[in-house]
């Protein structure tokens, strides 16, 4: 993730990653790379947001991967091709992906359980 965000400057992206995610299997962590990568690419083409904050964490329950920007918003979420793919791609492992935007911004929260092997 930090290699992800490095280069970029515009939306300025603030990342936080708490908790050890060192016991995180390669195909969550796969998951969760291109999960990221679709909010950042978002911020950046719809939101014009200065800042996209990012923080992934874990706890007992299961990870979870928390986007927000401080762009334009919209009205209502129209899923494209890029959500779609996130929820597709968080069904493999039953794991959710919520969305609110509106004048404040654009926010996301996905959410991967705690163990367990791809649907």
């Amino acid at each position: 993730l930090e290699e992800l965000v490095g280069e970029i400057e515009r939306p300025r992206i603030h990342l936080q990653v708490v908790g050890d995610l060192g016991a995180l299997d390669a195909a969550k962590a796969q998951a969760l790379l291109r999960c990221a990568q679709e909010m950042v690419t978002n911020a950046i083409k719809h939101s014009g947001a200065h800042n996209l904050w990012l923080h992934l964490g874990c706890d007992r329950d299961g990870i979870r991967l928390e986007a927000r920007d401080d762009g334009h918003g919209a009205e209502q979420v129209v899923e494209g091709f890029g959500l779609r793919g996130i929820r597709e791609r968080l069904a493999a492992f039953r794991g959710a992906l919520e969305v609110t935007s509106g004048a404040d911004g654009f926010a996301a929260s996905i959410r991967l359980p705690a163990g367990g092997a791809p649907a």
